[in-house]
Parts: structure tokens; sequence; C-alpha cells
């Protein structure tokens, strides 16, 4: 017991999700980089989730609906964003000779 005559609890008490957190869903295309995009992002008050993709399916309309699906398992609130993170490719401009 300490000085006050309470039990000794440990400092570093997890909260797992506050309502009063911005929560922002994001589906990729792809499954490292992207990850790592958003790795730097730490703010207690923004939690930052990242659906990378799966089985190689990676056009718009499988992430919209990975997305979709994986937001379901959530209380989205009005404060909460949904995103969803797609490259350009510049393949179909190019030519082969």
């Amino acid at each position: 017991m300490g000085l006050t005559g309470r039990k000794k609890r440990p400092l570093n008490r997890k909260i797992t999700h506050l309502r009063d957190t911005k929560l922002i869903i994001i589906a990729t295309e792809g499954h490292k980089t992207e990850k790592q995009y958003f790795k730097i992002f730490k703010n207690h008050r923004v939690q930052v989730v990242i659906i990378p993709s799966k089985d190689n399916r990676s056009a718009p309309e499988y992430i919209l609906e990975r997305l979709n699906t994986y937001s379901e398992g959530y209380q989205i609130g009005d404060d909460d964003e949904l995103w969803l993170m797609v490259d350009t490719d510049l393949e179909p401009m190019f030519t082969k000779s």
C-alpha cells in the first residue's frame, strides 16, 4: 500500500477507444507502404485504422467493398471519417514497342 492507504495501480492503463477520439478508417490499395505512410501520425485524439488489400484485389471497387464491410464493425460518429486510398497508374499511357 502507498502512503494514502490505497492499493498501488499501474500507471500505464490502456483505454481501447474513447468516443471523444476521432476515428479514421483508411482502406488502401497496397498492403505495406500505405500502412507506413500513416504510422507517423500518432495522436491520442485520433485513432487511425488501416485496412490493407488482400488477395491482390486492389481495384477501387474491391477497396470500397472492404471499407464498407470493415466499418460496419464500428459505431461511426459524425466526426469520424472513412477514406479510400488508391494510386493512379500511368501504365495505360505507355505503349510497348
